[in-house]
């Protein structure tokens, strides 16, 4: 069937049908049968129905759909996109000139994906509904669309970093993870997990409670968590680093480290989680100036400095002898085992009384307060089981040492 120069709209029947389209953008569906799908010029619309069908875009910006079969697509030169549905076979799409796009759909409920990367051109997306592999050549972008349900696309096995990974979650509490691209990360409506991984990864969280976790070796990101109580989780070497966390004048953060500075812009994060992974490591959060927004900072095992940011923080020093500076606002501190330096500072004076909570506090682990530009205690009591203490300095800041029943029971350094 010859559709000659104009628009058409060819349809084949149940037979092994051959419709060219040539000149125009044109529309060939084939029906069932194996069949062959000639675009020709123009932006065209090619689909194969059931059967083991050949489909060719020719020149423009086509779309290919193989459907049920084992289908082989050329799109030609264009940015071409050839999609993969549920239900369809091991396809082959060679996507020609331009910037060409496979399209990977999920079963729009719970499901589990990985996506890796063939060593002869292509992907295998090893799916819990079930394997499949697509081969590819001259394909530079492979979206994958959950389209709802709780699902879990990994990424990390996509290894070719001049491939984009573009994964949606659609609706749900999806966990994304982004491969050695430059990926975009969509979670969409629910509670979603995302990793970019290698390459500059754009990632959004949607409505929910959303994180965005980098690791060492991933690049310069952007997080929009979207509506919720959304959260930035920043990795280290967990060998011995030195860090600062620093606001950007845009809302996103640098992080300066001594292996290499790294820079995420943030869009609606309320929350930063920066985690040492173990080691003798020097985090200083005092560079962080947004109040709204919450730091937490974890050592690891390891003897740790660690240092808050304007806001509400919370710094947990792992096994070791760690030191511990809230900073301004209402920090919690946590030592855990080791001998360890709660500080607080008078630099922190600003017309409003704070309350820092001291966790894990043992003065016979070799704990120490230490009030040195503070000053004194001016008042303590105790409350419940908490031992109070109200400190010198014009604010009559709090500090609140969880478990311990009186002062005698304190060390400080005060000179």
């Amino acid at each position: 069937m010859d559709g000659g120069n104009g628009n058409d709209r060819l349809f084949g029947n149940n037979g092994h049908d051959r419709l060219l389209g040539r000149r125009g953008n044109d529309s060939l569906d084939g029906g069932a049968g194996n069949d062959r799908l000639f675009g020709g010029e123009g932006d065209d619309r090619l689909l194969g129905g059931s059967g083991r069908d050949t489909l060719d875009g020719g020149n423009g910006n086509d779309f290919l759909q193989g459907g049920v079969g084992n289908d082989v697509a050329f799109g030609g030169e264009g940015d071409d996109r050839f999609t993969w549905n549920p239900g369809d076979g091991d396809d082959t799409f060679d996507g020609g000139g331009g910037t060409d796009t496979l399209i990977f759909n999920g079963a729009n409920g719970a499901e589990r994906m990985t996506i890796t990367t063939l060593a002869g051109g292509g992907f295998v997306f090893f799916r819990d509904l079930g394997d499949i592999t697509v081969n590819t050549t001259n394909v530079e972008r492979v979206d994958v669309d959950g389209l709802g349900g709780n699902d879990t696309i990994d990424g990390s096995g996509q290894t070719d970093a001049n491939v984009v990974l573009d994964i949606s979650g659609g609706a749900g509490d999806d966990s994304l993870e982004g491969g050695a691209g430059n990926d975009i990360l969509d979670g969409g409506d629910g509670n979603d997990i995302m990793i970019g991984n290698r390459g500059d990864d754009d990632a959004s969280g949607g409505l929910g409670n959303d994180s965005f976790q980098w690791d060492p070796g991933d690049g310069d990101d952007v997080f929009d968590g979207g509506g919720g109580t959304d959260t930035l989780i920043f990795n280290g070497a967990g060998a011995d680093e030195i860090m600062t966390v620093t606001t950007q004048a845009n809302g996103g953060f640098q992080f300066f480290r001594d292996v290499a500075s790294i820079t995420i812009d943030t869009t609606n994060v309320e929350r930063v989680e920066v985690d040492g992974l173990g080691g003798n490591d020097s985090i200083d959060g005092s560079g962080q100036t947004n109040i709204a927004v919450a730091l937490e900072i974890t050592g690891g095992d390891g003897n740790d400095t660690l240092t808050g940011g304007a806001g509400n923080d919370t710094l947990i020093g792992g096994a070791g002898n760690d030191s511990l500076t809230g900073g301004a606002g209402n920090d919690s501190l946590t030592g855990s085992a080791g001998a360890d330096a709660f500080v607080f500072s008078a630099e922190t004076a600003n017309a409003v009384t704070e309350t820092d909570l001291i966790v894990g506090y043992s003065e016979a682990e070799g704990d120490v307060i230490d009030l040195r530009t503070v000053g004194a205690v001016i008042d303590d009591n105790v409350v419940g089981t908490d031992l109070q203490l109200t400190l010198a300095g014009g604010d009559n800041d709090i500090v609140v040492v969880q478990g311990v029943a009186s002062i005698d029971d304190v060390t400080f350094l005060l000179i």
